[in-house]
């Protein structure tokens, strides 16, 4: 069993006093000069403006809190206890095991379940939004609509920036391809390779243009323009074409993200329909 005393930080007590103050004693003068807008506990924390008005308030010498920030002492458990009071907070934020000092229960809430204290807060203030979050936090409940499919493929679809290297209407009739190919491909056969070899049979190169688009009417598939100028290069050696070397480049590029991104689409309506499901059940209940 891992020490109970490990995840304690006493170096940082000494910092975690003086911040403290500080921040208590800012929100203090903020609180006088808007009473109506900040919340009312503010107002508490008028002894924490200097370290004087701090060493009354805990009944110590100042020079005892200049030490105390300084790391030259510690605080006894009493003292410790009374500077939490004072400071609104938890003990294990000035130790160093919380790293929030918002008010309890919000930060021992926030640290052990990594949920935003925004959220936290807002659950504790709103009766309706707290019920509707516990109820979709539960696993049995949200399980389904965070898996591979529904979250980490529509991820990766949306991170993979490998489609913004190809503009204009190139793009456009990659999109048309690859619908085209999973239309006509088994799923078992679905793959980097047998995407290339339709590739190859999809744009020839005795159809690709290599001059700037004029004329809407043209036969054949533009490439000019519509790659980056270091990937376009690529596609030559000695300044001759190689068709292999492009439609590799195509293949290596688009089939991940276009897979994640027909994955995605297949799934829509399921989940959709999962959620609606999900929603009415919690109206039930």
């Amino acid at each position: 069993m891992d020490d109970i005393f490990s995840n304690y930080d006493y170096t940082n007590l000494a910092e975690n006093i003086k911040s403290t103050r500080k921040l208590r004693g800012s929100q203090y003068k903020e609180y006088m000069k808007n009473p109506d807008s900040l919340p009312k506990k503010y107002k508490d924390y008028a002894c924490c403006v200097n370290q004087e008005t701090l060493a009354e308030a805990v009944n110590v010498s100042r020079q005892t809190i200049i030490d105390w920030e300084k790391g030259n002492t510690c605080p006894s458990i009493e003292n410790l206890i009374q500077l939490c009071k004072v400071f609104n907070c938890n003990p294990d934020y000035l130790l160093g095991f919380i790293k929030t000092p918002v008010i309890e229960p919000v930060s021992i809430a926030h640290y052990f379940s990594h949920i935003s204290s925004d959220i936290i807060k807002f659950g504790l203030e709103h009766k309706d939004y707290l019920d509707c979050l516990n109820f979709f936090m539960l696993p049995k409940n949200c399980s389904s609509l965070f898996n591979k499919v529904t979250l980490t493929a529509w991820r990766n679809f949306w991170v993979d920036s490998s489609l913004l290297k190809i503009k204009n209407s190139f793009k456009d009739e990659l999109l048309s391809a690859y619908e085209e190919y999973s239309a006509v491909t088994p799923i078992s056969d679905i793959s980097k390779k047998t995407y290339a070899d339709f590739l190859k049979k999809r744009f020839p190169e005795k159809e690709l243009i290599f001059k700037t688009k004029k004329k809407e009417d043209c036969n054949g598939f533009y490439i000019k323009g519509c790659f980056e100028l270091s990937d376009y290069n690529s596609f030559f050696d000695d300044k001759v074409f190689n068709h292999q070397k492009f439609i590799q480049y195509l293949a290596e590029t688009t089939f991940e993200p276009l897979s994640h991104r027909a994955l995605i689409e297949s799934q829509k309506i399921k989940l959709a329909n999962t959620f609606v499901n999900l929603f009415t059940r919690y109206l039930e209940e």
